[in-house]
């Protein structure tokens, strides 16, 4: 999920499923349609560069034939869109023109294969109405004939958010963090988590309902080491312990939200008893 805090101009970023041919335009839209903004040009990532050697199934790293632009932890699409047998990569690493890759390669790539952002950036305007489901609508050129792409994002008067990082997640368990697959990109993991908890909060009152800035770090480093373990295997040490992180990052998350005070129609107005609720299980003695 994606926030705009409402008054303040900002940007999206989206990758395509594939590069246009050039940048491409967009409009903006509210909940009902109407249009917030009138078509504007999109900008659109200016790389878009080759394979200088060929590289096997598995390599670690390919090089290209310039890297010029190309960013740590960033998503590129490799030998053309999925559907014609390309894959997305991510960097881990730039080192001249060699790319070091968070996951290894799935297929072999000869020299000449495209190395290609399909990012664009969107600007959308200052929206004063706080709102769930406004869109960027964005098109291809026509020469492309590819089908328009909704980006959404809710307009909201405050906005959770987490400080966790990489470290974080190595500093509060530094010997399970040694059991994560070297394929897994911890990143990817914090981000998927991340958007869970947004979609959770999402399914009881708007996002931006909760009062003030909310730091939902704890919450989100338990569910990030309850993902980790879904990929460490399925024996009982394992199995138990993901259990675990699951049941703490639940009660952590609705512990923190139903001690807030909600503003549900982002007017101003709050109250501490409306919006979120934890239910306490009780046992007859």
């Amino acid at each position: 999920m994606r926030f705009v805090e409402r008054a303040r101009a900002t940007s999206l970023h989206h990758d395509l499923p594939v590069r246009p041919s050039a940048a491409g335009t967009y409009v903006v839209q509210g909940v009902g349609g109407d249009e917030v903004q009138a078509s504007a040009a999109a900008v659109l990532d200016a790389v878009n560069t080759t394979l200088s050697a060929p590289a096997v199934a598995g390599a670690e790293s390919v090089t290209v034939t310039s890297a010029t632009g190309i960013v740590v932890g960033r998503r590129y699409l490799l030998g053309g869109a999925q559907e014609v047998g390309g894959e997305w990569v991510t960097v881990r690493e730039v080192s001249g023109t060699t790319i070091t890759l968070a996951r290894r390669l799935g297929i072999a790539r000869a020299s000449g294969a495209t190395w290609q952002s399909t990012r664009v950036t969107l600007a959308i305007p200052a929206i004063a109405t706080p709102a769930r489901a406004y869109r960027a609508v964005y098109t291809y050129p026509g020469a492309d004939d590819r089908a328009s792409v909704a980006v959404p994002f809710d307009v909201t008067r405050w906005t959770p958010v987490s400080s966790l990082t990489v470290e974080d997640i190595r500093a509060l368990d530094p010997q399970w963090s040694k059991r994560v697959p070297s394929s897994v990109w911890m990143p990817d993991i914090i981000d998927e988590a991340w958007d869970t908890i947004c979609r959770r909060i999402a399914q009881k009152l708007p996002p931006g309902a909760m009062v003030g800035t909310v730091d939902l770090r704890t919450a989100h480093g338990y569910l990030v080491r309850a993902l980790l373990a879904e990929t460490a295997g399925q024996d009982t040490a394992t199995t138990a312990y993901r259990d675990d992180m699951r049941e703490r990052y639940s009660q952590e998350l609705d512990g923190t939200l139903a001690s807030l005070a909600h503003d549900a129609a982002q007017n101003g107005v709050a109250s501490v008893r409306s919006g979120w609720f934890r239910s306490i299980p009780f046992v007859r003695g």
